[in-house]
């Protein structure tokens, strides 16, 4: 290996390793002391052959955010009638501390939003 080859090796570990420490530190802000609410599905797309990523939108006091992500759940025909996901509704956690910190969980689907009882357990949440 050429030492412009392990140049790219090593910075592209350096930054693998401060993303995944960035994502860490984010996610155990929220599961430090986080609350529930209701999210929907506002984008749904295909990135390049297999790939989804979504963009979900939630509300804390009034105030509304939204988060990206590589969907892990594959909703069919959404990417071209975006109608067929938007009416779902998913449960969000977020950060007390700093709300524009959330994970939503997207293999459970809130079906009925009068008698709707929080989860049990937030596995699930990414």
């Amino acid at each position: 290996m050429n030492r412009l080859q392990w140049i790219v090796v090593v910075v592209s570990i350096i930054l693998i390793l401060i993303f995944g420490h960035r994502y860490y530190q984010k996610k155990s802000k929220i599961l430090r002391d986080y609350e529930f609410t209701t999210g929907k599905i506002i984008e749904y797309y295909r990135v390049g052959t297999s790939s989804h990523k979504l963009v979900y939108l939630y509300e804390v006091d009034g105030e509304k955010y939204s988060r990206r992500i590589d969907s892990w759940v594959w909703f069919k025909n959404c990417e071209n009638d975006l109608s067929l996901c938007s009416n779902k509704v998913f449960w969000v956690i977020y950060s007390e501390e700093d709300p524009t910190l959330s994970l939503i969980d997207l293999e459970h689907q809130i079906q009925n939003l009068e008698n709707v009882n929080q989860p049990k357990s937030i596995e699930s949440f990414k």
